[in-house]
């Protein structure tokens, strides 16, 4: 379908997820991996790392300022693109001073589960020219997918969509305006 990346869950609580995913996944394609899990800790960092992963996810409200700080550094060590997942105006702030150059907005509020899609516009206008944005949850369409980067978005992590799709090729061909006849832009 055209994924630049794949998003591979490894937490096993929550999500039935496991770090084997992320080796089974990188013996599959050769596409950039994160891996999606509650990260707090840097012994998870040199985890992904060994299992194949390019990147692993930091969600700023599962974390202190410091640790964030700590745990950035810890994956740009280990040669993974951290991507730190904010959910409000307040957590840009901390994502930015702890280093963030990657920043993923989560559009679903972690304490009501309500979404709220217009946050990544709102946040747009904060970034620096070298921080890359992505849009994340809620994103259902094509239209999602425009509307986010006319927004601002550079890149969008798409993953329930995805995941309840018959086909995700097919879905994830829809998103990107393919289905349609759409010219997509490359990514």
């Amino acid at each position: 379908g055209g994924a630049s990346a794949l998003s591979v869950l490894t937490d096993r609580q929550f999500f039935d997820g496991e770090l084997g995913f992320l080796a089974r996944a990188r013996g599959a394609v050769d596409v950039p991996l994160l891996r999606k899990d509650f990260v707090i800790d840097g012994y998870q960092i040199a985890e992904a790392r060994a299992a194949g992963a390019d990147g692993v996810l930091l969600i700023v409200a599962a974390l202190a300022a410091a640790a964030l700080a700590e745990l950035i550094a810890a994956a740009l060590e280990h040669a993974l693109d951290p991507l730190v997942e904010v959910h409000d105006l307040a957590e840009v702030d901390t994502a930015l001073a702890a280093g963030a150059t990657l920043l993923g907005v989560n559009h679903r509020d972690l304490r009501t589960f309500t979404m709220d899609m217009t946050l990544t516009a709102r946040i747009a206008p904060r970034m620096p020219p070298d921080v890359v944005l992505v849009g994340e949850s809620g994103i259902r369409t094509f239209e999602d997918v425009e509307t986010l980067g006319r927004a601002g978005a550079h890149a969008v992590l798409v993953g329930e969509q995805l995941m309840r799709a018959e086909s995700p090729c097919d879905a994830l061909l829809a998103l990107r305006g393919a289905a349609s006849g759409a010219r997509m832009r490359p990514s």
